[in-house]
């Protein structure tokens, strides 16, 4: 590259520059984050050690303790599919024919 031309280069990264400073008065700089490699987890800190956690806390994370208590009537109306179920059941030999429905 020619002299000329590496000045010219100089003076257009300078101004570039200057006109970042300029709009970044102000405001705070911001601390570019990077993600960590595997291998790097031991400079950067502990972050092999897993949290201690409570079944509350886990509870809460699942949707466990939102699920909806069983009316009265769920054990009649489970009873009655499982005996529809149950009368199919005895009629099929267990073999999938091609006019057999799924």
């Amino acid at each position: 590259m020619n002299p000329e031309k590496a000045r010219k280069f100089s003076l257009v990264r300078q101004a570039v520059r200057n006109l970042d400073r300029v709009e970044n008065e102000g405001m705070e700089s911001m601390e570019l984050k990077r993600i960590v490699d595997a291998t790097e987890r031991m400079q950067i800190g502990n972050c092999d050690a897993t949290p201690a956690v409570t079944m509350e806390e886990a509870e809460e994370n699942l949707l466990v303790e939102h699920q909806e208590i069983p009316g009265l009537d769920t054990p009649e109306y489970w009873q009655s599919v499982f005996d529809v179920l149950g009368e199919e059941a005895s009629d099929w030999d267990g073999n999938f024919d091609e006019e057999s429905e799924l």
